[in-house]
């Protein structure tokens, strides 16, 4: 489904008047922030003068009476910025999914579980971290998905958070009669090495083997290891190779994925969230516009790389 022929109307019927109590939720959220910072300046204000003139107890006093309205301020703040982006969300953000596919199942707070991310195995590298928001399931064109944003990081020994993947994260079911393990990493970055590796601290895979292909196209953007060759050889067989290039061209982003026991996974990075509001204006029409680009770029993974051909 395309939005553009539908847009200006779904804009004018649909979110126009959801507007007015997401903005109203906004302002109270701006209110408690602008407090944040003023209860902060007269804090810092009296703490400064205080140091400035030692025993002068009416300073001290007042910047401490200023730490405690700050704190309050900023639970407040946290308060009203909750309750802002979870109405902008279960609203706006539920009409484009649902104009998209009727009876999709949203949850802007959940995400998917870690164990799907690690028997997924794009990504082996031990994480410290894993979180995620923005948790979508619901069919299309047969194919049972559920997908969410989600942040994997590890931590150095000088306590620096390293980023493993952030970005969409989408699961599939495909035919049970899949029961092997294929894993089509972009090239160059290829998780084969041993689990014993210090450096790496790679979580288990099965056993797998390289696939030699010969699509030198293909092999530009892919490298293809499994644990059974048939397997391999059926799932890249037909259109899925040009498929993937092709995919791979249109979004321009390193996609990982993998066929592991009757699920597919697939992982494609992100610079920015599918679904935040708008930082000057929750109702921006070109903002709400990328909203149902985001939605289609998640229907575009069964779409493109035909998995409905796998269930």
């Amino acid at each position: 489904m395309q939005p553009a022929p539908d847009f200006e109307f779904f804009y004018l019927d649909k979110i126009l008047p959801l507007l007015g109590k997401i903005k109203q939720l906004r302002q109270q959220m701006k209110n408690w922030e602008w407090g944040c910072a003023l209860a902060l300046i007269f804090t810092l204000a009296n703490f400064l003068t205080c140091q400035g003139n030692t025993g002068n107890e009416t300073s001290g006093w007042l910047a401490g009476f200023g730490a405690i309205i700050f704190a309050f301020c900023i639970s407040r703040y946290a308060y009203h910025r909750d309750k802002y982006l979870g109405e902008f969300k279960s609203t706006c953000i539920k009409e484009v999914l649902d104009f998209l596919l009727p009876g999709v199942i949203y949850k802007p707070d959940s995400f998917i579980p870690s164990k799907e991310y690690r028997r997924s195995g794009l990504f082996r590298r031990r994480y410290d971290a894993f979180e995620g928001e923005d948790y979508i399931q619901g069919v299309y064109k047969d194919v049972k998905f559920h997908c969410s944003e989600i942040s994997a990081s590890f931590n150095k020994a000088n306590n620096v958070d390293h980023s493993i993947f952030e970005g969409l994260f989408f699961v599939a079911s495909i035919s049970p009669v899949f029961q092997s393990a294929t894993y089509l990493w972009p090239s160059g970055e290829e998780q084969v090495s041993s689990i014993a590796h210090e450096h790496y601290r790679y979580y288990a895979i099965p056993e797998v083997k390289q696939i030699i292909t010969g699509n030198k196209t293909f092999d530009q953007y892919y490298s293809v290891y499994s644990s059974s060759k048939d397997e391999a050889s059926y799932l890249l067989g037909g259109d899925l190779m040009p498929l993937l290039v092709k995919y791979r061209r249109q979004i321009k982003m390193p996609v990982s994925l993998s066929f592991v026991t009757g699920k597919c996974y697939v992982a494609i990075p992100l610079e920015k969230s599918l679904f935040e509001p708008n930082k000057k204006d929750p109702g921006d029409k070109e903002t709400i516009k990328e909203y149902f680009f985001s939605g289609l770029l998640i229907l575009s993974i069964i779409n493109q790389l035909h998995l409905s051909r796998l269930t």
